[in-house]
């Protein structure tokens, strides 16, 4: 993961310069670091204080689980897990909003409507109820160390499976779009172009959605099964974070490119 995260800053350092020659990453807005990083930081520190501890059952070395932590640690772990929540408010916050954002974008670009008022006034409510949910989901389980860890990811990755449903209704709509702006409006190429851009960013925004939601899915339904198959078993579960990982990466890219697209689009 190291590696594809190095290669994709210099590509973004790139994309940024093409556009608005890094006018974007002004010390002011880079400064404001989003909450994942608090995260991943926060964790990552302490993970490498904690260390490893040896299986005394097959003397394997694993990580320490948390209930072994300092108490320092313990104390840093409630705090940062609210910090997770809120990431996950925001992300698909931001996901919905996406929806309703293709209206706009088809109004805008072929005065066409995309969605009747109701299911755009819809993701407005599912993305303020997705702020609230992830930190009550925190809040309600808090003294279950289980499901503390667990329902918070659950209710993300099937947020996530949702949104990615809507995805292919939204790319349905835009093909429909295209074939009619392509009848009525052949001479506008650049409409055309445009159009078939953001509908190329759905596709492969929905596609990352749905791999990163089922192998999320997959692990969170495993965690709450008795013999957490696939979870115990290091390949497995290595695997299936790789896919949430790198579909996670596709999405940032993705939304990038969206939000931020080329002067030519």
């Amino acid at each position: 993961r190291a590696v594809f995260i190095c290669w994709t800053f210099l590509w973004f350092l790139q994309h940024v310069w093409n556009i608005d020659r890094f006018e974007a990453l002004k010390w002011g807005r880079v400064k404001k670091h989003d909450l994942v990083t608090y995260y991943d930081i926060s964790t990552s520190i302490i993970k490498y204080k904690e260390g490893y501890i040896v299986n005394p059952l097959n003397g394997e070395i694993v990580m320490k689980p948390n209930e072994y932590y300092s108490e320092s640690n313990k104390k840093l772990l409630v705090p940062t897990n609210y910090v997770l929540c809120a990431n996950f408010s925001l992300q698909t916050c931001l996901l919905f909003l996406l929806q309703s954002f293709w209206n706009y974008l088809a109004k805008s670009l072929a005065k066409s409507s995309f969605m009747g008022s109701f299911e755009f006034k819809s993701y407005i409510i599912y993305a303020i109820f997705s702020i609230f949910i992830f930190p009550l989901l925190q809040h309600f389980f808090r003294s279950n160390p289980l499901y503390t860890e667990i329902m918070p990811q659950l209710a993300y990755s099937i947020f996530m499976l949702l949104i990615a449903l809507f995805g292919l209704r939204s790319h349905k709509r835009f093909t429909n779009l295209l074939a009619v702006t392509r009848k009525s409006s052949a001479s506008q190429i650049n409409i055309i172009l445009k159009l078939e851009y953001f509908r190329d960013m759905n596709r492969y925004l929905t596609w990352s959605l749905f791999i990163g939601s089922i192998s999320l899915l997959t692990l969170c339904i495993d965690g709450l099964t008795t013999e957490k198959y696939l979870n115990v078993h290091k390949f497995s579960a290595d695997l299936l974070m790789c896919h949430v990982s790198f579909s996670l990466w596709l999405v940032f890219v993705i939304l990038m490119l969206i939000f931020y697209p080329s002067t030519s689009t």
